[in-house]
């Protein structure tokens, strides 16, 4: 287990890039990059300089404009004054720690600058009338005090402020962002995913090319809508701002020189934004991090240290507010479901989230745009107004209960919204908050530096990342390629040029959805045309099927512009070059495109939408591979040393060593590198005593990696960066520091002081081991009641700090127990018996007292400055410790005393939790052992039959009925207390469900739906344990085919044991189950007829017979039916014939039917005969436990043709080897009638256990342990 921990810590940022958190990335970004060089300035940089509640503004824009208008047609000269209510200057007070000095420069920056380039001016609110909020906002009590010596002068009216200037394509355009009116929408009922149907809204683009209309939009029913009047048009954006312009436009948006306001007071997120500035900025310009490719990003060194400093402190506040739909509850398919996919994964992502909004970075508002339009839009309307007024209610309930908005107006909230109204419905009330929009315009209000652009993703199953991928360049025959429904302006034109206009430009209309992907696949370019408005989800598809997209949408702001290089793997195309599409594509050479296409490949890992976001873990046990050299010469090398305070590191080398999973051979496969070095021997080995030198020590490790480097090129291709060591001496640091700076070090002495770098290296846990044949000797302590010593600590007195502990408390006070050097018993013994053991620094700032702390129940009071604590960037310490500062020894008791029993009650369950991080096992634990000591599983009584608590006994969907009922008469692991439950069952048949509640030929699986959504909210409203988890601990055993459809959203969450175990369909790995799916054909006897002849006596090379379900079985009769007296392929036969069959063939196809499963694979098993599976994307049964590849052969769908030289060339023995494993395999898919060890039932509820316990392992959500 450690040694899994410990490579899940030292690898998590080298391969975790392929979360979809770079959007969360994007957020944070907006919000910290503060860019204005000072603390409050750059850190509320979205807050416009116009606030009309702090400062009245009147801003002179110069040049460019044909006409002047004046303040009331939005033409301003700069003018301000003070408000004569107390709202005004107040604000402008900086920080009182800000330095003097740059208090005067936030001053000067007040003042302006005569530059001739300045950043963009925004008004906020787009109405004329700004009225001030009331000056009566309450503010939480005592807010920090400034010194009035501190105040900022504000600037006169004479004072200049300058004006963004920005080139377009022509020569002396400009760009000019100014207050004005709302434009007026066009509201029209739309398809929007090419099959259902919305409302859209839209502008007149009468400026786009000579091809578009001058009229009047029309509304859904034929009305005449308002047409941009003059004014709202020279309000809007001038011209056309390409990729590159917008590009410079955000770069120089991250240094402006605006006028902003302050916080009303200032908080401690503030400076750890603050601390993620300076960080991010000075950045080392480090290129080689696996999993980010250099080009496709404007500063990859920038991103990868931003994106870890996000990882590690960002804390998110989720106001509870809001009644559901609106609130709370995302819609999870469809072209809006982005903003859904991230409600859902921040709510379960528990390391960014925080319950204390006090600790809170940003603070986010969870509605859904989508839903907000279905329930309280009027059709017909044509109106905003309650959507807005339904916002505006629920940021008054947000004002009212909280001080964070007020503290900054909203400028540190933020919301994700996907619908085309959400710039409209948030324009004014939400102004300040960051947006993050799919309608990311940058003529509808789009802001840089403040807004992000939100990937509009169409999903249309509940496993968003299905279907990613498409052909190699040399297999891509089209040039282009689009096809959709005529929303907007922009497609009637491209059809009107393209339709059937060019064999190479495949233009069409709508499409079916098989031709659309197929397409998309098989073309060069993808053209992503705007709709309605400049977002489209064929950028994101274009993405997901490796085709280059086209964007054609002017002022369109592509997501993550603020990280991504959009030229390095895009292709930009103004609207007006429409007619010279084909050309502009054929100009870009093959060299080009080829760089293009392999770009988009790259960049594809940040818009995926994973069903459940990816975990550290799972992916380490996935993928690692570790390459150990074989180099240097042993002592030093090779040879773990598994006694004593430094055995960590022994340990460590004797596990990896002997550990298949993670070790490769071959270094090209490696994505890790060991120098198996021992520190402990080194220092034996190599250190002259008292000479007080560690020269000839570290000369022979500079030796060693020169070796290293002459033989092999790795460490040269990352300076050592995808190299690691694992070092427990107190030395390791100092000897390391210098020659391998670039390695992650796994360190026990983890000092800040001493060069220990967050983010790259890691704390070892330093644990002392007395008996190396049993490391785990002694572990556990007395149970609470029995702990009556309030503190303990004995141990030699090493360094400066253990002496004044003993100073100010030998002998003090009866329950305090401190001591110097006591005997071994004693000290398990005070160990075992106290509620707190004192872990004070030695020579050093590590002590194995911490991990015995752990081991022995303890509660850890580490006292050692500087110290960082083992798996800091996993574990949250403050959540089963306590850290005290060295200078407060003297008030030690104090401390601990004034903690609640409560609380301490909760931090000793904690260390126990914690506990199996922090042990070295010398064999694995066997899970299936842990399941029947442990397992508690609480069922349901909510629920009638035949739908609830029974199920089918025969037939193809028996095994959910038998787990039923086989569970429901277990004693061993069901429990009538919830409170003691590990597992809870919702006891539905599927099969029954079908049976009672469908409408034959309706197709309509509505009730069916319901019926599950009402049991649900029963068992949530009656019990808190859903809810607890939002039903993470909850599991269903489900046979039938519909199972997963009708459960995709409801029970999104719940572990799911499904026959129909379809990758493709939404069955997510490391959390569902693949039951098996056996034919039972008695229901009094469910082993009959089992066996086989044996191997020698099977004539028959492959048998299959069945009905033809599915597209698959017809192509196998096909290829074989009849062709091959070796083959026995054929339809339906007799039960007789067949189970002949079956018992005397040596391989029985298993081919799938309407879905990927089918019960051959179980009825091969037991008949002895060897399953070859063909089923692309079908998980089979028990696939957490049983290695598949061992008894069984897959064979792809495609290579039907050639199955048969494909099951000659496994050799005899090979096959003589699986059909005995297949023997041995057929107990774990046998229903007994009386369960017994191994059985079906049992193995079922194993891997249920196993997916949750893991998933515990890895979150600790629930209980708040993990914060990474």
């Amino acid at each position: 287990m450690a040694v899994a921990d410990f490579l899940c810590r030292a690898e998590t940022r080298r391969v975790l890039w392929v979360m979809g958190g770079v959007f969360a990335f994007s957020i944070l970004f907006q919000f910290c990059e503060l860019p204005y060089g000072n603390f409050i300035g750059s850190l509320f940089s979205r807050m416009n300089f116009n606030r009309m509640n702090y400062v009245n503004t009147q801003i002179n824009f110069t040049g460019g404009f044909d006409e002047k208008i004046s303040r009331s047609d939005s033409f301003f000269s700069i003018e301000s004054k003070k408000n004569d209510d107390s709202s005004g200057v107040e604000l402008l007070k900086p920080n009182t720690n800000l330095a003097p000095q740059r208090v005067m420069e936030f001053g000067n920056r007040f003042r302006g600058n005569n530059g001739n380039v300045a950043p963009v001016f925004e008004q906020q609110n787009k109405d004329d009338n700004i009225v001030p909020p009331p000056s009566n906002t309450e503010s939480p009590p005592s807010p920090p005090q400034v010194d009035d010596n501190l105040i900022v002068p504000i600037p006169s009216p004479t004072d200049e402020i300058a004006v963004i200037v920005v080139p377009l394509n022509s020569t002396n355009a400009t760009i000019h962002l100014m207050n004005s009116p709302a434009p007026s929408v066009s509201h029209r009922r739309v398809d929007t995913d090419d099959n259902s149907t919305v409302l859209a809204s839209s502008h007149n683009p009468n400026e786009a090319t000579g091809l578009l209309r001058n009229d009047h939009a029309l509304s859904g029913n034929g009305s005449t809508m308002t047409k941009r009047t003059p004014a709202a048009k020279k309000a809007s954006l001038e011209g056309v701002v390409s990729i590159s312009e917008m590009t410079n436009m955000l770069l120089r948006s991250s240094h402006p020189s605006n006028l902003l306001t302050n916080p009303a007071w200032s908080s401690a997120g503030d400076k750890e934004l603050l601390s993620a500035k300076s960080q991010i900025e000075t950045a080392p310009n480090n290129i080689s991090d696996v999993g980010l490719y250099a080009p496709i990003y404007h500063n990859v060194s920038k991103f990868k240290r931003s994106y870890e400093l996000m990882e590690q402190n960002l804390k998110i506040y989720i106001y509870k507010e809001g009644k559901r739909p609106v609130f709370h509850q995302p819609k999870l398919k469809g072209i809006y479901a982005s903003e859904g996919w991230f409600m859902k994964q921040l709510k379960a992502s528990k390391e960014f989230l925080t319950d204390d909004p006090n600790k809170a970075h940003l603070f986010y508002l969870p509605f859904s745009s989508q839903t907000l339009e279905e329930v309280v839009y009027v059709p017909g309307s044509h109106s905003f107004d309650k959507l807005k007024a339904f916002l505006n209610k629920y940021l008054d309930l947000i004002k009212g209960r909280y001080p964070f908005w007020n503290r900054t107006q909203g400028a540190d909230h933020f919301l994700v919204a996907c619908h085309d109204w959400a710039p409209e419905e948030t324009r004014r009330e939400m102004a300040n908050c960051i947006k993050s929009l799919c309608n990311a315009d940058l003529r509808e209000g789009f802001k840089f530096g403040k807004d992000a652009s939100l990937p509009e993703t169409n999903i249309v199953s509940s496993n968003p990342s299905r279907s990613l991928g498409g052909n190699r360049p040399s297999q891509r025959k089209f040039l282009a390629f689009f096809a959709g429904n005529m929303h907007g302006y922009v497609r009637p034109i491209l059809l009107k040029y393209w339709q059937d206009k060019d064999p190479t430009m495949k233009i069409y209309g709508r499409m079916d959805n098989h031709d659309y992907i197929l397409h998309m696949k098989s073309s060069k370019y993808c053209i992503c045309a705007r709709g309605h408005e400049v977002n489209s989800p064929r950028v994101v598809e274009s993405i997901s099927y490796q085709c280059v997209p086209v964007i054609i949408s002017d002022n369109f702001v592509p997501p993550f512009l603020e990280t991504l290089n959009w030229e390095t793997f895009a292709v930009f195309v103004q609207e007006k070059d429409i007619p010279n599409l084909k050309s502009i594509l054929e100009s870009i050479p093959l060299r080009r495109y080829l760089n293009l296409y392999n770009n988009v490949m790259k960049v594809q890992q940040h818009f995926l939408w994973h069903p459940q976001p990816v975990k550290s873990y799972e992916l380490m046990e996935q993928i690692l591979k570790v390459y150990i050299y074989a180099e240097g010469a042993r002592p030093v090398f090779h040879t773990p040393v598994l006694k004593g305070i430094y055995a960590s590191e022994g340990w460590f080398m004797k596990l990896l060593k002997r550990n298949k999973k993670f070790v490769t051979k071959n270094p090209k496969k490696a994505h890790l590198f060991y120098l198996p070095f021992s520190s402990r021997m080194l220092e034996e080995t190599l250190y002259v005593p008292d000479s007080h030198s560690r020269r000839n020590l570290v000369r022979y490790l500079s030796d060693y990696l020169d070796v290293i480097i002459q033989r092999h090129n790795f460490w040269n291709r990352t300076a050592g960066a995808d190299h690691f060591l694992v070092a427990c001496h107190d030395w390791a640091p100092a000897e390391t520091k210098r020659i391998m700076a670039n390695c992650i070090r796994a360190l026990c002495n983890a000092d800040i002081k001493e060069g220990f770098q967050f983010g790259k290296d890691v704390s070892l846990p330093e644990t002392y081991i007395r008996v190396e044949k049993n490391p785990l000797r002694e572990i556990g302590g007395k149970r609470l009641s029995k702990r009556r010593i309030l503190a303990f600590f004995a141990g030699n007195m090493h360094g400066y700090l253990r002496p004044i502990l003993l100073n100010n408390w030998e002998n003090k006070d009866p329950d305090m127990k401190i001591f110097g050097k006591i005997s071994k018993v004693s000290y398990v013994q005070y160990m075992k018996s106290s509620k707190y053991c004192i872990c004070a620094k030695g020579y050093e700032v590590n002590s194995p007292r911490v991990v015995e702390a752990i081991f022995y129940e303890c509660v850890p009071v580490i006292i050692s400055d500087n110290f960082i604590p083992p798996f800091f960037e996993t574990l949250n310490w403050e959540a089963f410790a306590i850290f005290v500062p060295e200078k407060d020894i003297p008030k030690l008791k104090d401390l601990l005393l004034s903690i609640p029993d409560r609380r301490y009650r909760e931090m000793q369950r904690r260390v126990k939790l914690v506990q199996q991080h922090f042990l070295w096992h010398v064999k694995p634990v066997k899970s299936y052992e842990l399941m029947e000591k442990t397992l508690k599983v609480y069922i349901y009584a909510e629920g009638e039959t035949p739908i609830c608590h029974s199920g089918p006994l025969d037939g193809i969907y028996a095994s959910e009925g038998w787990f039923i009922k086989l569970l429901q008469e277990n004693k061993r692991f069901v429990t009538k207390n919830p409170k003691k439950a590990h597992l809870f069952y919702l006891p539905i048949s599927f099969r029954s469900l079908k049976l009672t509640l469908y409408v034959p030929d309706s197709h309509n699986r509505t009730n069916i739906i319901q019926f599950l959504s009402n049991y649900v909210d029963m068992i949530a409203q009656k019990y808190r344990f859903w809810n607890r988890t939002d039903g993470a601990d909850h599991f269903i055993v489900a046979c039938h085919d519909w199972a997963p459809a009708v459960t995709d959203e409801i029970m999104s969450n719940c572990i799911r044991s499904l026959c129909n175990a379809d990758l493709r369909g939404g069955f997510q790995l490391g959390k569902d189950v693949s039951l098996p799916q056996p034919n039972i054909r008695l229901s009094t006897n469910p082993l009959a007829e089992l066996g086989g002849k044996p191997a020698s006596k099977r004539r028959t090379l492959a048998f299959f017979a069945g009905h033809m379900h599915g597209y698959l079985r017809p192509v196998l009769l096909k290829h074989w039916e009849n062709r091959d007296p070796d083959m026995k392929i054929y339809g339906g036969i007799t039960k007789a014939s067949y189970l002949r069959y079956m018992k005397s063939s040596k391989y029985c196809i298993c081919a799938r039917g309407s879905q990927v499963n089918s019960p051959r694979v179980v009825e091969a098993i037991y008949y002895g005969c060897i399953p070859v599976i063909l089923s692309d994307n079908y998980v089979p049964p028990l696939f957490e436990t049983l290695n598949w590849e061992s008894f069984a052969v897959f064979v792809q769908e495609k290579d039907i043709p050639n199955l048969k030289n494909i099951l000659l060339s496994i050799p005899d023995k090979k096959y003589k080897q699986m059909h005995g494993r297949v023997k041995q395999v057929q107990q774990y898919f046998l229903w007994n009638i009386k369960p017994s060890k191994y059985d079906v039932f049992h193995m079922i509820l194993h891997s249920v256990w196993h997916n949750r316990v893991y998933k515990i392992e890895t979150s600790q959500s629930s209980l708040q342990i993990s914060h990474k």
